[in-house]
């Protein structure tokens, strides 16, 4: 069988998209620990939640290929 991007994407559940965003929300527990500007400290959000969620659907489409 050859697997489609969107057979991937329509693994992903309400349930998967809620545990992403509260390991997301845990990390960016650390971002607003560390000291800096507000315009800073919206550049390091971004970034931590973009990366994470990114990682996250990779390491899930990783194992979903490998399945």
């Amino acid at each position: 069988m050859n697997k489609t991007f969107d057979d991937f994407l329509s693994t992903i559940s309400d349930n998967d998209i809620e545990k992403i965003q509260k390991s997301t929300n845990e990390l960016l527990k650390d971002v607003h620990s560390v000291p800096s500007t507000k315009a800073s400290l919206r550049g390091n959000e971004m970034f931590v939640v973009s990366y994470s969620i990114s990682i996250e659907l990779l390491r899930r489409y990783h194992d979903w290929l490998h399945e």
